[in-house]
Formats: structure tokens, C-alpha cells, sequence
């Protein structure tokens, strides 16, 4: 798993190394100073992906030691510096001119962010008009929770309206589930869980509307929902190299039962599971119209589960 606000320290630190002659408290630099180091990165600058480094990293890591860009790098476009440098993120690139708040992830950014929650709106409005009454009532109530519970917060499509992907749990930050992770994530409406595939730079996940039970389970029950399913297959936040996967409309599937253990969340049976405890996932369509990935079986580096609500 390639980290670029990692790649990118250690790039300037080795171009500082390359010229004796600079100093490392970089507020005391020349004009000839930034320019030495200007020189001796630039060739590598390019390898850099500023769209895949966290916010953090580019406050800390990239503002500090901007004047080695090029004028093209400087000027990068006006949303990815949105993206960068205001944790509001003001985008029009979709039917509803909305704002999105990420918690500082790992594994998604800004971008990532975007593309989901236009797939999550197309999803609620694609569930209004499935034309089975049983499933359109119980899809109007998921979205029509109480207002006093700080869990149960509703999407409302009007133009004003932000949106907050909350970080509930990261597997690599915060170590095996415990008790307070069950607490925090189990039964939980509007879940998104993604992950980073090992040794690959997929990034894969789903959203469940009704939320998940990441516990053991014995008994599981399957109702047809807007969940779904996607895998960024590049890493890269761009629906053209991407899949996503939709729950099928078969009435036969509606609340259906199947035993199963599993410690982690869950898409169908084994549409996409993932096993917090071993870091291994499974990918067998069941209950999704197609595959997810090439591959039944893989490891994974990093998992992340968050709740998307407005505010």
C-alpha cells in the first residue's frame, strides 16, 4: 500500500541530502536554496499522486515545501485545492450542489467521498420507484428516523444540505473490535465500510443503508435495500476505472435467511465480507447483480467504517 504523503517526505528529505549546502530550517532559505532543491526533485515530483494524500499530510507535508513545484503543479485545479485545504469541500459535478466533510482517512479522500455519496443519492431515488410497495415502505422509513437520536439522521435532498463521513472505526488505528467498536458501528443506518486491498491498489467497500451487524452471527437476514457494492479498481477516484455492484430486485431473495459466522461487515453472504480479526475477504456473488472482484479470496491492508449523515 503505497502512502503519498509518506513518498513525498522522504523525497524531500533525500533532495535536501543531495546538496550539502542546504539547510534544514527551510524558513532560512535563499532563493537559490529552493531552487537547488527544485532541481534535484523534479524528475520525481510527477510519481507524486497529491490526489490520494490525506489532508493532513497536505497541510504538514506539501504547503511547507510548495515553491518546488512547477507552475503547472501550483496551479492545480481549484476543487483539488478545495479538496486540500478546506476540510468543506464545495463540489458541482453531480445533480445537487452539496458539501462533504471527510474525517482524515487512510484509504479514500475527497474525490472517493464524492463519487459515493452520488451513488448512495442515485440509490435512495432509484429505491422510490421500485415498483414492489412492501420494499418502497420500508425504504421511505429507513430514511424517516427520529430526530432526537444522534445515530439516526436522515438524507433530505435540497441543495443546502452537507454531508459528514464520520470515521467511526479503523482497524489499523484502532486494533481488534472490542466491545465499544460494537457499540459504535453494530445496527447503524447509512454505514460505509472501506478497504485496501494487499499488494494491490484497489480500493474496495459497500454502504448499507440499514446498516451492519459486525459481530458473530447464526442467523443473517437479507432484504433487498439500496446497498451496494464497489471497488476503485486503479485507486484512483474516477468512475471510469471503477465497479459498482447493486443488490438484485428478485422478490424471492426479500428476507431471506442464511446461517453464517463471520467477525466483520458483511454484504449478502459472501458478496464482500471481511474478517477484522484475519485481515481476509471474500468476494462470491449471491446477492449483488455482478462480481466485485476477480478474485474469490484476498488479504486486505486496512479497514475503515464510517457513517454518512448530514448536519
Amino acid at each position: 500500500m503505497i502512502i503519498h504523503g509518506i513518498v513525498w517526505d522522504i523525497l524531500i528529505k533525500w533532495g535536501i541530502r543531495q546538496s550539502p549546502t542546504l539547510r534544514l530550517g527551510i524558513s532560512n532559505w535563499t532563493y537559490e536554496d529552493w531552487m537547488t532543491l527544485k532541481e534535484a526533485v523534479k524528475d520525481l515530483i510527477p510519481h507524486i499522486k497529491f490526489s490520494m494524500i490525506s489532508r493532513n499530510d497536505y497541510y504538514g507535508k506539501i504547503l511547507p515545501f510548495n515553491k518546488v513545484l512547477s507552475t503547472k503543479e501550483q496551479n492545480l485545479n481549484d476543487e483539488v485545492l478545495l479538496c486540500y485545504l478546506d476540510k468543506d469541500v464545495l463540489t458541482s459535478n453531480s445533480k445537487l450542489l452539496r458539501k462533504v466533510f471527510l474525517d482524515d482517512s487512510s484509504i479514500i479522500n475527497h474525490f472517493h467521498a464524492n463519487i459515493i455519496l452520488q451513488w448512495i443519492i442515485e440509490g435512495r431515488e432509484e429505491q422510490e420507484t421500485f415498483s414492489y410497495p412492501k420494499i418502497k415502505k420500508s425504504f421511505f422509513d429507513l430514511f424517516c428516523f427520529k430526530k432526537n437520536s444522534k445515530h439516526n439522521r436522515s438524507f433530505t435532498p435540497t441543495s443546502s444540505i452537507k454531508y459528514r463521513f464520520n470515521l467511526l472505526f479503523s482497524r489499523c488505528r484502532d486494533g481488534f473490535p472490542t466491545e465499544d467498536y460494537h457499540k459504535k458501528c453494530d445496527n447503524l443506518p447509512n454505514t460505509l465500510v472501506v478497504a485496501k486491498i494487499h499488494d494491490s491498489t484497489s480500493i474496495i467497500g459497500g454502504y448499507a443503508p440499514r446498516g451492519l451487524d459486525l459481530g458473530f452471527l447464526t442467523l443473517y437476514t437479507i432484504t433487498i435495500d439500496s446497498s451496494f457494492l464497489f471497488n476503485f479498481k486503479t485507486g484512483e477516484p474516477s468512475i471510469e476505472n471503477t465497479i459498482q455492484c447493486k443488490m438484485r430486485k428478485d422478490r424471492d431473495i426479500e428476507n431471506e435467511y442464511i446461517p453464517y459466522l463471520w467477525v466483520g461487515p458483511r454484504f449478502g453472504a459472501k458478496d464482500l465480507a471481511i474478517d477484522l480479526h484475519k485481515m481476509k475477504a471474500t468476494s462470491v456473488p449471491q446477492y449483488y447483480d455482478k462480481p466485485i472482484h476477480d478474485v474469490k479470496e484476498f488479504n486486505v491492508d486496512d479497514v475503515e467504517v464510517f457513517q454518512v449523515v448530514e448536519y
